[in-house]
Parts: structure tokens; C-alpha cells; sequence
């Protein structure tokens, strides 16, 4: 993974701002067997984004690794997925909400991650996030 930068506009992320949901939710990327999730929904950014300076610019992410979170924000669907990749890297396991993306985001998704695995683990989040 390139944890180190990425294109598009957003800052490095701090675990300290994340704190218990954002340990819950790498327990939910442990077992599940991803190796970074994109966060899309204003609700999962919320809780695991605490602390950004106000509401990520649409379109936008917040992208979690073992070692940070990190939002995302692109002018255009292609530069946010092109900022994504530059965190993730190609060829990883990746979350995603899947309730959450349109197919045009499915697809950039696809094109700018080709993910090993990408698995829907929306559910998982709003059970802990308490919105099921």
C-alpha cells in the first residue's frame, strides 16, 4: 500500500481522531480480509473521520488503511478514484459501501484500484456505526 501521498485534495489522517469506531472498523477489515476501505457515505465518514475540518467536498472518500485514514476529494469522479489509488495502490483487497456507489463509481473504482478482491462491507459498517 502507498500510504505515503496521494492525488487529489485532503490531508494525512491521525488514528487519534478515529479512536474506538475506527478500531472497530479495522476488526471488520481483519475479518473480512481487506487491506483498505473506501468510506463514501457522509454517515461512515462521520464517524470514522472525526475531527476533519468539516464535510469532505463531494465527490469525496475517506480511505482507511492499518496505519491511517486519510479523505480524499476530487473535482471529478476520475480524480477522486485516481486520489484512492494513490493510497491504496492496485492489486489490494479493498472495502467499499456498495449501497453507496453508482456504477460509474463502481467502474472508476475498478479502473483506478483493479483490485485483487472488493468487497462490500457496507453492512458491517452500519451495524457498528448503528444505522441498520
Amino acid at each position: 500500500m502507498t500510504d505515503a501521498g496521494h492525488h487529489g485534495k485532503g490531508a494525512a489522517g491521525s488514528d487519534a481522531r478515529g479512536g474506538a469506531p475506527l478500531l472497530g472498523l479495522r476488526a471488520i477489515m481483519d475479518g473480512r480480509g481487506v487491506e483498505a476501505v473506501v468510506l463514501t457515505s457522509d454517515q461512515a465518514i462521520g464517524c470514522y473521520g472525526a475531527g476533519l475540518p468539516g464535510a469532505l467536498p463531494r465527490p469525496g472518500a475517506l480511505v482507511v488503511t492499518a496505519r491511517a485514514s486519510l479523505p480524499v476529494s476530487g473535482s471529478d469522479r476520475a480524480t477522486l478514484w485516481s486520489g484512492v489509488a494513490g493510497i491504496v495502490g492496485r492489486g489490494r483487497a479493498v472495502g467499499y459501501q456498495g449501497d453507496c456507489l453508482t456504477e460509474q463509481d463502481r467502474a472508476a473504482m475498478q479502473a483506478a484500484l483493479a483490485p485483487r478482491h472488493a468487497i462490500d462491507i457496507g453492512p458491517d459498517i452500519l451495524r457498528q456505526i448503528g444505522q441498520s
